[in-house]
């Protein structure tokens, strides 16, 4: 309720009660009295907690209403969303089947067929199998964001996949069970840090105290352009300026315009970034006991992985004119 209404009965308000009194017989001078500043003040609070409840009421009564009419308006978004990006969407929805399919084989093989080579990997084998997961969870995750049109969401969420893509070629690399043994074991503890990191090979001469998540992104030989997209997202996930004023979701940058809701901009680097880092983390994953299939699944998702760029890219240039440079 603006300004100007609540004045406006609040008003209206003191007019009744002035005239209801000049009914009563009572001189302006005896209103006054009895309309003293306190009294005012009292009635204002009063009056606020009623439109108060009364507007709670309204809505409890109404939402159903409400929520319906924004509920349209969302899907036809969604279905305008999906003419524009449809072959994007179906590429990236096709890779979280093609990845877990291809997961579900290897774990099937590996437990069958490889008994006498697991034990040598049953730790490594066991971190990268939920770091496996846990990275088509949120790929699955950012499908949806995309295709809801939240493209900050959406990247903001695949700085957590980049992250196990970093851990898991961590892990992989290190060659060493007592690393993978104690990342689990740090499941069952309250540290937030990565002290489990210790037990690498890599940093077994270490005098740091503490190992950062930098520190594990080096020994990985990430590239720096890799790491700047990192820290983009990291603007996006906390309450930086940068990622409060330069929204992945808005075309203009109109300073009075703030983006709320739906936007159909911004999608393809959050979509692409996600399946590049479940690639990655598939490649370190499949490798760890390889086998014939195993070389197939992998080059099959790179090539996908291909696939969707191109499938972006396409989109993003035919659906988006250069001066607004879509992210």
């Amino acid at each position: 309720m603006s300004e100007d209404t609540v004045q406006s009965v609040i008003r209206e308000c003191f007019i009744s009660i002035i005239n209801q009194k000049k009914k009563e017989g009572l001189s302006e001078e005896e209103i006054e009295k009895k309309l003293s500043q306190d009294r005012i003040n009292e009635a204002v609070k009063e009056l606020i907690a009623t439109m108060s409840t009364d507007s709670v009421n309204y809505l409890k009564s109404n939402m159903y209403e409400i929520v319906i009419d924004e509920r349209a308006r969302a899907e036809e978004f969604i279905a305008r969303n999906e003419q524009i990006w449809a072959k994007g969407f179906v590429a990236s929805e096709a890779m979280y089947l093609i990845v877990l399919d291809c997961a579900k084989e290897y774990n099937s093989f590996v437990r069958k067929n490889a008994q006498d080579r697991l034990a040598d990997y049953q730790y490594r084998f066991y971190a990268l199998t939920y770091l496996h997961g846990r990275a088509l969870q949120q790929y699955l995750e950012i499908v949806y964001l995309l295709k809801a049109g939240f493209a900050d969401g959406a990247y903001a969420r695949w700085r957590s996949i980049y992250e196990i893509s970093v851990i898991s070629q961590f892990i992989g690399e290190q060659e060493s069970e007592e690393l993978a043994k104690s990342y689990i074991d740090s499941a069952n503890t309250d540290s937030h840090n990565y002290k489990w990191a210790k037990k690498a090979p890599c940093f077994s001469n270490s005098r740091k105290k503490n190992i950062t998540f930098k520190d594990i992104q080096d020994k990985c030989n990430e590239e720096s352009g890799w790491i700047e997209l990192y820290r983009l997202s990291s603007k996006l996930v906390h309450a930086s300026a940068q990622g409060t004023f330069g929204r992945f979701g808005q075309p203009s940058q109109d300073e009075n315009l703030i983006p709320v809701g739906h936007s159909d901009f911004g999608l393809a680097l959050p979509a692409e970034n996600a399946a590049i880092s479940l690639a990655l983390t598939s490649v370190v994953y499949f490798g760890l006991i390889p086998y014939g299939e195993s070389d197939v699944f992998m080059l099959i998702i790179l090539k996908w992985v291909d696939y969707i760029l191109e499938c972006y890219h396409t989109i993003k240039t035919e659906s988006f004119s250069d001066d607004l440079s879509e992210n």
